[in-house]
């Protein structure tokens, strides 16, 4: 956003002050925001790619991510990874992503 700004001074019509304040303020619902924002992406740009004989799907992926030589950092757990069969410290990544086969947004 800072070097979009920089490049385009004179076309924004606002300042990058009103942008910080709208991105630090405790009242926008950012769920919604963002659910909006994924829809309107995907409409706009990925469905005129893609076409009704492809079968969309969405693909829930659970990731390890190990920090074993973290100690105090906030929200880390120990887990065990079945693949490897030791545990680990670390994080658990749940994403969600869309997929026609062809394009995958998480």
């Amino acid at each position: 956003m800072y070097m979009e700004a920089l490049a385009k001074r004179d076309e924004i019509p606002f300042m990058k002050d009103t942008a910080y304040r709208f991105l630090n303020s405790h009242f926008i619902n950012w769920y919604t925001f963002m659910i909006c924002f994924a829809s309107s992406i995907i409409d706009t740009f990925m469905r005129p790619l893609t076409t009704d004989k492809n079968q969309k799907v969405l693909i829930l992926d659970d990731t390890s991510y190990s920090r074993d030589r973290s100690k105090k950092v906030e929200l880390l757990s120990r887990f065990y990874d079945h693949s490897k069969s030791k545990f680990y410290k670390g994080f658990k990544l749940l994403t969600l992503a869309w997929s026609d086969g062809h394009i995958t947004i998480p």
